[in-house]
């Protein structure tokens, strides 16, 4: 199909070799290659093909309800001979949760970097990220990365597709530059760890994460949020990074050098009493716990500052999935844990099981909420004890009919109440016991009230559907 009679945000059809033909939108029109975006799927998924692959375009339906072809619609036998250097990628998450929105997509600026650089790794970009490079190699040069020029501007964004379309970002600093600066750069950049304070260091796994405060650290927080925007679709937060704290997550090499897997952030203040304001695990390197590890160690900090918190909102498709394995996780291994009956037994003298209390215990929530800073966040107070028990479990024996004797247990808890114990919020809690179930089952108590019921076999056909994942995070290895 000729490339000049499309039109960008036509709506064509197109036909791969070996693949079905697939409805999509055209972005961006560049001679006879042709960046599409097909319809129900991320707009990381957009690739650019050859105009070969293009069976038809035509516009979509107007006001009026009239569909105005604009273009006669052109079909010809199928030829193989097109290029099909992009597979689909068969990794790709998309959650009936968070449905598409047409009108976002479109508004959605074209990739004009396709792949990068970083260490030893070429990835592939998923979304546009806006890297000031319409000034000068010179200028670049000299002004790496030249940030609060932008700032001040707000002019030199990217808007049209380089040459290239790679770029090459220092996998120590972030700092971003041609190739040929690359290489004079990679000798001299003294950069070996994250500029910022270790708070976490698993020397089983050679993990660490160190805490980068955006105000002192702020050239490298904005080289940072610029890179890992190619990763974020949802991320508009790029140079102003004074009023968040970056956790970096590193792995340590043979030699000694530590290589960058992921980060998160989250805002010094949050009067949402967010813990996580944006998460990502690089590419290489997801699908290896990580995320899990990232998630857990925010956890973590809001416990420790003595709030129940959780992400911001609204989650992406691919931070929703992760959160959500996160939270069935943590749900279910508080039932199994509550409903166990050796966790709240222990045999006396003769063999015989006695109550010894409550499951779990609660930590007891400050008296002042104290504020999040990079000084006072991470402080605890060792002389809080636990609260007394809510509601002690209950322990009850029958006998059976093969003369054996079966043990049971009941626990009844509020919503708060497991929330509190999971440090999760009471809005997360019900969403996940609602994914999985548990909110279908109710029986009539004797005073008339309706109580939803939790069966062990129920937490189990849950656990073993959803393949519940170990805790990744180890509190012994916290340096808070």
């Amino acid at each position: 199909m000729p490339s000049h009679s499309l039109s960008i945000d036509d709506t064509c059809i197109v036909q791969e070799p070996g693949q079905a033909p697939r409805e999509a939108t055209i972005v961006q029109v560049d001679g006879d290659s042709i960046l599409v975006h097909f319809k129900g799927r991320d707009s990381r998924m957009d690739k650019w093909i050859d105009v070969r692959s293009i069976r038809g375009a035509y516009q979509e339906p107007t006001k009026n309800g009239s569909l105005e072809q604009s273009r006669t619609p052109y079909v010809e036998d199928s030829d193989d001979s097109g290029d099909d250097d992009e597979a689909d990628d068969d990794q790709s998450f998309e959650s009936p949760d968070v449905p598409q929105q047409p009108t976002a997509q479109k508004q959605q600026k074209p990739r004009s970097i396709e792949k990068v650089v970083f260490g030893q790794y070429l990835i592939k970009t998923w979304y546009f990220s806006p890297y000031p490079l319409n000034a000068p190699t010179s200028d670049l040069q000299r002004h790496l990365p030249a940030t609060n020029r932008i700032v001040q501007s707000g002019r030199n964004l990217l808007t049209e597709r380089i040459e290239s379309s790679v770029l090459w970002v220092c996998y120590r600093c972030f700092k971003y530059m041609p190739g040929l600066s690359y290489q004079l750069h990679k000798d001299e950049c003294t950069q070996t760890s994250p500029p910022g304070r270790k708070v976490y260091y698993d020397h089983l796994r050679t993990i660490s994460i160190y805490e980068v405060d955006g105000a002192h650290n702020k050239v490298y927080c904005q080289n940072l949020s610029l890179f890992c925007k190619f990763f974020i679709d949802t991320k508009t937060l790029y140079f102003d990074c004074e009023g968040f704290l970056f956790y970096i997550l590193t792995k340590t090499r043979p030699t000694g050098e530590e290589d960058i897997v992921g980060y998160f952030s989250k805002e010094k203040i949050s009067f949402d009493q967010n813990n996580l304001a944006c998460i990502l695990t690089l590419p290489p390197y997801q699908k290896k716990g990580f995320g899990l590890l990232m998630i857990e160690f925010s956890y973590e900090l809001s416990r420790r500052s003595g709030i129940i918190g959780g992400p911001e909102r609204p989650l992406s498709d691919l931070g929703l999935l992760s959160y959500l394995s996160y939270w069935v996780s943590t749900l279910i291994r508080f039932f199994q844990q509550q409903l166990s009956i050796l966790h709240g037994l222990e045999t006396d003298s003769n063999g015989a099981y006695r109550s010894i209390g409550r499951p779990l215990d609660v930590p007891r929530r400050p008296k002042k909420k104290r504020r999040l800073s990079d000084e006072n966040f991470s402080d605890t107070s060792s002389s809080d004890s636990p609260e007394p028990p809510v509601r002690p479990a209950e322990y009850f024996s029958r006998a059976m009919p093969g003369g054996g004797v079966r043990t049971d247990v009941k626990y009844e808890a509020t919503l708060q109440e497991i929330a509190d114990a999971t440090s999760l919020t009471p809005r997360d809690v019900s969403f996940v016991m609602n994914e999985i179930g548990f909110l279908m089952k109710k029986i009539t108590m004797d005073s008339g009230e309706e109580h939803l019921l939790v069966t062990y076999e129920m937490v189990e056909q849950v656990a073993k559907r959803r393949r519940i994942r170990e805790p990744q995070f180890n509190p012994q290895f916290a340096l808070l």
